[in-house]
């Protein structure tokens, strides 16, 4: 699986075990339930105003959170346009791109929320606030401000590692930008020391997997692998393509091996 897909999905996982960490380090102040009222008087001063404005505070939070999805498809497809006249430009993978939109939604939702609550609530956004901390026992609001700064974080170096993630086969050299990686490496084609290309791949848990890989190696060691970019399943002539002009720019034979380690 490449690097960023599977770094998105563990931030992703990792999200309610980071919540329960929260809830356990940020518990309510000692003597907080005695100092106040209490969670029937709460429910009764609130009464159906508290649930309207959860409903309207719901719907604002979903608009924008969609709207700011739609702000990441924006920069998405601008990554793309980019290399809309690189006929052998490898852009990343578009799937990379819907997981910081949900994380996107995610905080955009929380956000819009409470921003919706104390609009609609006012004075009474204080009570709302002690009432939800009673509910759940832990610091509900505070909770939330640190998720919402810790997803919009996630989203930011996402975004820009997805933004930075390309490799160009141009005319008369290679740039490569991996992921994870600071600024771009190019390299001429007279640079190519071998080019190498199987049907199968062994996965670091032994399976064999069927799939068309490239691999070229440059004289300075760098490397550019087809199965840590974005994904030629479905566009396996495109792979051939970069092959073979790579081959006839670089005067090097491609050699087929019997099978790659991942």
């Amino acid at each position: 699986m490449n690097s960023g897909l599977f770094g998105g999905w563990v931030a992703l996982v990792a999200m309610p075990f980071v919540l329960l960490i929260f809830k356990r380090t940020m518990p309510l102040p000692k003597g907080y339930r005695d100092d106040g009222p209490s969670l029937d008087e709460l429910k009764e001063h609130l009464g159906k105003r508290g649930s309207a404005a959860e409903g309207k505070g719901a719907a604002i939070g979903a608009a924008v959170g969609v709207a700011l999805c739609g702000v990441i498809g924006l920069v998405a497809f601008g990554h793309y346009q980019r290399f809309a006249n690189e006929p052998l430009a490898v852009a990343g993978q578009k799937l990379f791109w819907a997981i910081p939109m949900l994380f996107t939604v995610m905080a955009g939702g929380l956000a819009g929320t409470f921003y919706g609550l104390r609009r609609f609530l006012g004075e009474d956004y204080e009570s709302y606030v002690r009432l939800s901390r009673l509910k759940a026992n832990y610091c509900v609001d505070t909770i939330n401000r640190y998720l919402v700064g810790l997803i919009c974080g996630i989203v930011f170096l996402l975004c820009g590692h997805f933004f930075d993630n390309y490799t160009v086969f141009g005319k008369d050299t290679i740039t490569l930008n991996p992921f994870f990686s600071l600024g771009t490496t190019t390299h001429s084609y007279s640079e190519v020391e071998s080019i190498k290309v199987t049907e199968s791949l062994q996965a670091p848990n032994g399976n064999i997997i069927p799939r068309h890989v490239c691999e070229i190696r440059f004289t300075s060691g760098d490397v550019w692998n087809s199965d840590f970019g974005p994904s030629f399943e479905e566009d396996d002539t495109r792979l051939s393509e970069i092959e073979q002009v790579v081959s006839q720019k670089s005067h090097k034979q491609i050699e087929a091996v019997e099978r790659m380690t991942r």
